[in-house]
């Protein structure tokens, strides 16, 4: 049912119709857009925010607010009307990285995420018809596997063979300054540009940071490269009892390997630092828990399990989702025999546990050759040469 608004439109119509004029003049400006925000469009995302994630420093959960949802929602829109309403500090907690560093994570408390999302659907709604095809990074019905996919499509279309930064103005240097192809495949600040020819993987490249400094940002030396890819540099390599360059990018590891049917092509497999990492997340988790309730505590380390898996169920990775489901089934039987308690817990029975609580011993791989209406191009070249640098910012 939709809910419709005083002047007999719903918000979803008018947002609609805001993306319209956007796509249809690049130019346009927006004012008054606050309007769009009702107590219709505030229920709708709160019915869309995830009630499982961390709480802010108000403990305020998806829960307890939604006991007077109605009254919530009200006195919420009332106060943004008003121009008195103001967030509240958010809880920040240091992630460890894989380098050994940190980075912060901000938990801001349940109302002002509701806000957070309802305001961000007006902007995305505005700057969606502006983004280039390239791009996928947070934009709707486009994901981390899109962007991949379009990787692999990508390679295979390369003559000769290179992949990056700020999609208009890539646009343009690949008309006005470079003569072979070249492709760009981003998500948020993860970077791949693919160029026909190494001299001009080259030039771009030494151009790049000087593009990053007018918009603040510093190219990640550590983690930006030049390496050589494509099917034919990947059998030169092989004659010549070596292997190209591996790269990293959207938390896989990009290699080029052998096809069952010959040649060669892009494949993708876990990262290996994160995987480690995942596994040694799962089991501080678990160790924190010696105590709790063994079946709420199950139920979310699975939660978590099921989640990796979705995401690196991917082709060419089915070995790495393998090792992964073992080694979390082993952790698990760890953790339940460290809890201690009458005897020890067998395999077998570790199992018929498990399946009771739906721990996945199988799941459904993405594929990656499944064409998508984003992918750039049509034309499919048989001997690909790519030269591919990894960017990082």
């Amino acid at each position: 049912m939709t809910v419709l608004s005083n002047d007999g439109q719903s918000w979803l119509t008018k947002l609609e119709r805001i993306g319209e004029k956007s796509a249809y003049d690049r130019q346009m400006v927006f004012n008054n857009l606050g309007h769009l925000l009702n107590v219709d469009m505030l229920k709708e995302q709160f019915h869309r925010l995830n009630g499982n994630k961390a709480v802010g420093i108000d403990r305020e959960t998806k829960e307890t607010y939604g006991v007077k949802l109605d009254e919530n929602l009200k006195h919420l829109l009332q106060r943004i009307r008003r121009g008195t309403y103001r967030s509240k500090p958010a809880r920040v907690t240091e992630i460890p990285k894989e380098d050994g560093s940190k980075r912060p994570l901000v938990i801001s408390c349940f109302e002002d995420k509701l806000v957070q999302l309802a305001a961000s659907q007006i902007p995305g709604k505005i700057y969606e018809p502006l983004f280039l095809p390239c791009s996928y990074g947070f934009r709707p019905g486009l994901s981390c596997h899109d962007a991949l996919r379009t990787l692999l499509q990508s390679s295979s279309r390369i003559r000769d063979g290179a992949v990056y930064v700020i999609d208009e103005w890539f646009a343009e240097v690949s008309r006005s300054h470079i003569k072979g192809r070249a492709e760009m495949v981003r998500y948020a600040d993860d970077m791949v540009f693919l160029f026909g020819d190494a001299s001009e993987a080259e030039r771009f490249y030494k151009v790049l940071p000087k593009r990053l400094e007018k918009f603040g940002l510093e190219l990640h030396r550590e983690k930006s490269q030049i390496i050589p890819a494509g099917w034919i540099a990947a059998q030169r390599a092989n004659q010549s009892g070596k292997r190209l360059s591996t790269f990293n990018f959207l938390g896989f590891t990009c290699y080029w390997g052998k096809m069952r049917k010959g040649g060669w092509r892009l494949k993708f497999t876990s990262r290996k630092d994160r995987f480690a990492s995942k596994l040694k997340g799962l089991r501080e988790f678990l160790w924190k828990r010696l105590s709790s309730d063994r079946v709420q505590t199950l139920k979310r380390a699975i939660r978590g399990i099921k989640g990796w898996i979705n995401y690196h169920g991917i082709t060419d990775n089915q070995g790495r989702v393998r090792q992964f489901i073992l080694q979390g089934k082993r952790t698990i039987h760890r953790w339940l025999n460290r809890q201690g308690g009458k005897g020890y817990l067998s395999w077998g029975k570790l199992v018929k546990i498990l399946k009771v609580l739906a721990y996945p011993e199988s799941w459904k791989t993405v594929s990656m050759f499944r064409s998508h209406r984003t992918c750039v191009g049509t034309r499919v070249y048989r001997e690909p040469d790519a030269v591919i640098p990894q960017v990082r910012f």
